[in-house]
Order: C-alpha cells, then structure tokens, then sequence
C-alpha cells in the first residue's frame, strides 16, 4: 500500500491505479507458473440425485467419484456427498453437469496442490 502512495504522489493517481494492475497481473502470472495450468480441484456435491449426478460425471468427464454419508447438522437428513477431483480444464464442464442435474445442489470448491495415485489421468473427451 505504501508503494502505491509514494506512486500516487508522484505520478498521480492514473499512475498508481496503472501499477496496482501491473500488480494483479504479475501476480497471476506468478501463480500460473508455480502451480501450472494443469492443476486440480476438488468438488463437494450435496444434491438428491447422487447417482445420477455421478454416473453423468462418469459418461461426459470420465472421472470417478467416492460418496461419503453425511448428515445435516440442522436438519439431521442423511446425505450422499459425492467427492470428485477434476483437473482445471474440467471446471466448467463439471459446473454445467451440477448445474443441469440440480440447479440447487450445495457444491464447495478446494484449490489441490497435489494428485497421486489411484488412475487420475488426463482422458480425450474432446
């Protein structure tokens, strides 16, 4: 913030507001190039059609997914939360899919550093 003070001071304020997206995007960059494009999420999915929802996630994205049982802590209703690790590239299809099985379905995202094992690979939907 300071930097950005001592710019604004002396090369006014388009100059400071210049340099601050200079910021943004030299940080993006930075990103992409630590984690790489082919990084992986994690998507949570709480819906009332798990496996429909899964065996979708199968036939369009060729990725498996695990079910955990859970239970609300307000209501106390059992769920299927459906765990599935995509890789970036996957992330708006795998939106579209929750999105067009249930508008309504609770879905957490987690940034993954890291996939090993099991056969996560990269499969030609294309």
């Amino acid at each position: 913030m300071f930097v950005f003070i001592i710019v604004a001071i002396v090369f006014g304020l388009q100059g400071a507001i210049l340099s601050a997206i200079v910021y943004f995007i030299a940080s993006k960059v930075i990103h992409i190039v630590e984690e790489g494009l082919s990084g992986s999420k994690t998507f949570k999915i709480i819906t009332d059609q798990p496996e429909l929802m899964v065996e979708t996630i199968r036939d369009r994205l060729g990725r498996s997914a695990t079910y955990n049982l859970v239970e609300g802590g307000y209501s106390n209703e059992q769920f299927k939360e459906i765990t599935c690790v995509i890789n970036r590239l996957e992330d708006s299809k795998i939106k579209e899919i929750i999105y067009e099985i249930d508008k309504h379905a609770f879905v957490t995202v987690y940034d993954v550093s890291e996939v090993r094992g099991g056969n996560f690979k990269k499969r030609n939907i294309h």
